[in-house]
């Protein structure tokens, strides 16, 4: 490919450049969402709930589900199980218009299963067995892009779920960095929670890390244990001097805002019910990654990527929006 990312000064690329096309690699697994849970309850006790769904997801697969929706066709790359549940997330996807061939099944291994339990504003709290993401290693990745025969088409790559992928690491991560970086494609990162409380140790991997990174796509929470920075535009500003030219800092209910080439670009949320938070970071991601494919100016495309993340939180099904669903909530709103 000719696509070079010039690291220095990131940009969109333009509708004349752009041949779209985004894969998408990491956690795909089954959210068992049980939905509203007031209080935990205490061990030996037992609580009920109104709610239950097991769910394509995975911030991978909500990201994949988004993009597919919005009519983006994504490239799922990564593995499942061969059982029951890893054949839901392949034709659950496949319904919704990705490109499954890159989503390999690994024999004899159980999916990976994520017990999330919402309270009643939202909130959730995972349970998670990781299952046949112990497997997903670096050339498990690679096998995954050459069964994906439309990879060349791609111009986004973005990894996502990277705590949950302990076969992947720093060096193994960084090496498909390089990798995609030399194939011209703008590497996308988002790390998600650190199940282990952020030690410096693992800070320190996260931001050297970030020297192959295009864009960098962390929540307010996440780039404020990475930075010791509290203010949003401190935050950015310190997570893009460790390399990324693109630094998009999600902010829950206050919207987004990104840092690139020393400015900030910041867009509000929208007033919606909330259902369940789950997935509303990784389907801004998906809509903001469309943006760009579109080539649209930055605040447009923040302003659609909060419009996504909105739909996504306050939809109890049904929950990733197509374009035309995204239109009426900006208009709505007065956007």
């Amino acid at each position: 490919m000719s696509h070079n990312v010039n690291t220095s000064d990131f940009r969109p690329p333009s509708p004349s450049e752009m041949t779209p096309g985004v894969a998408v690699v990491g956690n795909y697994n089954i959210d068992l969402v049980m939905a509203h849970l007031a209080e935990m309850p205490a061990w030996g006790t037992e609580s009920i709930v109104q709610h239950m769904e097991p769910r394509t997801a995975g911030a991978a697969g909500y990201s994949s589900m988004t993009l597919a929706r919005l009519g983006a066709r994504p490239l799922c790359l990564g593995n499942v199980g061969d059982d029951a549940y890893g054949r839901q997330i392949r034709e659950d996807l496949r319904a919704h218009g990705a490109d499954v061939q890159g989503l390999l099944a690994m024999p004899a291994v159980q999916t990976s299963v994520d017990v999330a339990l919402v309270r009643p504003d939202g909130q959730r709290a995972f349970v998670s067995y990781t299952g046949h993401l112990d497997l997903l290693t670096e050339d498990a990745v690679l096998a995954a892009e050459a069964s994906s025969p439309h990879m060349a088409r791609a111009r986004y790559v973005l990894l996502t779920g990277y705590f949950l992928l302990p076969a992947l690491g720093y060096r193994a991560t960084s090496s498909l960095f390089r990798h995609w970086k030399s194939q011209g494609l703008s590497v996308c990162l988002d790390t998600g929670w650190d199940p282990a409380g952020w030690p410096q140790s693992t800070r320190d991997e996260i931001l050297s890390l970030l020297k192959w990174v295009d864009i960098f796509l962390p929540n307010e929470d996440e780039g404020r244990a990475l930075t010791g920075e509290s203010d949003p535009v401190a935050i950015a500003q310190t997570l893009a001097s460790h390399g990324p030219p693109v630094v998009a800092l999600k902010l829950g209910g206050d919207g987004s805002l990104v840092w690139t080439s020393g400015t900030v670009h910041r867009e509000k949320g929208f007033t919606v019910d909330v259902f369940d938070t789950t997935g509303a970071g990784d389907s801004f991601n998906a809509g903001m990654i469309y943006g760009l494919l579109q080539g649209w100016p930055w605040p447009r495309v923040l302003r659609f990527a909060n419009a996504v993340g909105a739909i996504v939180v306050s939809r109890q099904t049904d929950r990733h929006p197509d374009i035309a669903s995204v239109e009426h909530l900006l208009q709505q709103q007065g956007v």
